[in-house]
Formats: C-alpha cells, sequence, structure tokens
C-alpha cells in the first residue's frame, strides 16, 4: 500500500530546474535512499516533502490526501517528520528536556504554559523508551552540549522517533560520523518497527546499502534510476555518474 506519492515535482530557482519533473511512489514500511552527487536536488526534494519549501509544479499525495500546499507543522501533525543534515538541538538544555520539549511540540499540551512539561506521564515514558533504545539514558540528564557529535546525532534521529512519525525523512544523519557511530544510526533505524516508513538522503555508501530496501537516484535533478540495491549496483549510468564509467 503507497503511503508517499511525489508526482511530477518540479523546483525552479531563478529559471534554473533544481529538479525536474521528479515521480516515484513509497510503500508503507519501506526503507528508500535518497542518493546522488553533490547538487543533485537531494535536499531539496527532501525540503519539498517535509514543506519548508513550495514545488513550483507537481504534487505531494501523503496517504491519498494532496499535501503539496500545507505547511509544515500540519505535515507534522500528520506523521510527516524531518530531520535535518545541521543539528538542531538546544545545547544548553538537556538530553531529555531537548526530547521532551520535541515531543510536546506535536500535543495540545504545547499550549499549556502553567503545567510543568515533566508532568505528563505519558510522554516521559516514551521518551524514555526511545532514550534507552538510542543507548542515551545514562546521559539523560546532561546539557547536549556536553555530548559527543554522534551522541548528538542519535539524539536527532530519537527527538524524530519521539513524535511517532507515519513518515520518516533523514537528511544526512551519519554526517561527520566515525564508522562505530554511524554503526549506532544503522542499528536504530533498523530497531524502527515497520509502521515507519523511511526515506534517506545520504552520501555513506555502505550506510545505504546496509539500511535501503529500495534506492533512488537523482543526478542533476532528475530521477536516472531507481530499483533495488542489487539492480542500483549494476545499474549502467549509476556506475557512469559515481564512477566515470561508461558503456563500452
Amino acid at each position: 500500500m503507497g503511503i508517499l506519492r511525489v508526482e511530477n515535482l518540479t523546483k525552479k530557482f531563478g529559471g534554473v530546474d533544481v529538479l525536474s519533473d521528479v515521480t516515484f511512489d513509497v510503500e508503507a514500511g519501506e526503507r528508500l535512499l535518497i542518493i546522488g552527487p553533490n547538487g543533485a536536488g537531494k535536499t531539496t526534494l527532501f525540503n519539498l516533502i517535509g514543506g519548508q519549501l513550495p514545488p513550483t509544479s507537481g504534487k505531494i499525495i501523503f496517504q491519498d490526501r494532496d499535501i503539496t500546499s500545507y505547511p509544515a507543522h500540519q505535515r507534522a501533525h500528520m506523521g510527516v517528520v524531518r530531520s535535518f543534515q545541521l543539528l538542531t538541538l538546544l545545547p544548553n538544555l538537556t538530553v531529555q528536556e531537548n526530547a521532551l520539549l520535541t515531543f510536546h511540540g506535536n500535543r495540545k499540551s504545547r499550549l499549556d504554559m502553567f503545567n510543568d512539561f515533566h508532568g505528563y506521564l505519558d510522554v516521559n515514558n516514551k521518551v524514555d523508551e526511545a532514550l534507552n533504545m538510542a543507548n542515551l539514558w545514562d546521559t539523560r540528564n546532561e546539557p547536549v552540549k556536553l555530548l559527543s557529535y554522534g551522541e548528538q546525532r542519535r539524539l536527532e534521529v530519537v527527538m524524530s522517533m519521539v513524535l511517532r512519525p507515519k513518515l520518516l525523512l533523514l537528511d544526512e544523519p551519519t554526517n561527520g560520523l566515525t564508522n562505530e557511530e554511524s554503526a549506532d544510526i544503522v542499528k536504530l533505524i533498523h530497531q524502527l518497527g515497520k509502521d515507519v516508513t523511511i526515506l534517506v538522503v545520504a552520501h555513506d555508501m555502505d550506510f545505504v546499502f546496509e539500511v535501503a530496501e529500495k534506492i533512488n537516484v537523482l543526478y542533476y535533478g532528475g530521477l536516472v534510476a531507481k530499483g533495488s540495491p542489487e539492480e542500483i549496483r549494476n545499474n549502467a549510468k549509476v556506475k557512469e555518474i559515481y564512477l566515470g564509467v561508461g558503456e563500452n
């Protein structure tokens, strides 16, 4: 069953096509990786799906609803959750406080200025569960600024998870991480159930082939290949893009 359809999506900046007529479907529970060289339009695609930018033309259909004109916060309330390539954490707050604020940001309790956020037992339980899953429980009372970069990355993923997404968009989740830290992100993604559909933009090909069930390849704003990891490995156009190897 399809959860997302991107239909003839185009984005122009100053007359330049950054994305051009991109169309694809995503099945519920799927792990879809978006790859391509720098400037291919990957982050722009995420900005369109997440609602951070409006498309020039085309449609975005989420759970059979046209959300093309919906703002980012409305998409988040529907279950479309986005993490960013650059960290968006509050460095002087603790690990637990960052996660709590994120969770309340998607609930009616965000409007209650008179109750301590720590007083919502159901929220605390969800946050504690997520921090345990990400192996961050022991650091819950530490300011985020004292965490390693890899731990901060894991916290970003946790903060996306506690919003109970239906569609989770991860933009370069292993950017700047060591191999060991990247392995932690892979493990965290594998721990998410199939009730969460995951789209990931990534450059790290080892990470891509460990996580992907399907792969889409963008090149100069166009979708040039899509398929299983094995199909992408053997695709002549993809080899040409990444290795400069053309057909004889």
